[in-house]
C-alpha cells in the first residue's frame, strides 16, 4: 500500500494506493494521481477538493460521478491504475482489483 498527502493550491489530498501486486507499480499510480491533480487550476482544485468532501460526507470511500470534475477524477483514476498495471512485473492484468483513491485532506468526520 501507498499512502501519500499533499498540498496543491491551498488544498490538502491525500493519495491512497493499495492491493498491488508490488511497491513500484503503486508507488507509480499514486504519483500519477498526484501529478493529474497538480495540472488543475485553483478553481478545479477547489471544486474537486469541495465535491470529494462533500461526496465523503454523504458516501464514505465510494465519490459521486455526477459531476464534470469527478468525471474528470474518475478518468484520472483509470489512467493512473492503467499506468501502474503496464509497469508492473507481477503480470497483472485490468482484471486484478486494485484500487487508487484521491482523498480531500482532513478526512470529514464518519
Amino acid at each position: 500500500m501507498v499512502d501519500i498527502a499533499f498540498n496543491h493550491q491551498g488544498y490538502d489530498f491525500g493519495v491512497v494506493v493499495d492491493d498491488w501486486g508490488t511497491q513500484h507499480s503503486a508507488e507509480l499510480a499514486a504519483m500519477n494521481l498526484k501529478h493529474w491533480v497538480e495540472t488543475l487550476s485553483q478553481t478545479e482544485t477547489g471544486t474537486l477538493h469541495y465535491l470529494l468532501r462533500k461526496s465523503a460526507e454523504a458516501y464514505g470511500d465510494d465519490p459521486v460521478w455526477e459531476t464534470r470534475e469527478m468525471t474528470a477524477l474518475c478518468r484520472a483514476r483509470t489512467s493512473a491504475r492503467a499506468a501502474a498495471l503496464a509497469a508492473a512485473e507481477s503480470g497483472m492484468n485490468q482484471g486484478h482489483s486494485c484500487d487508487c483513491r484521491l482523498l480531500p485532506l482532513p478526512l470529514p468526520p464518519e
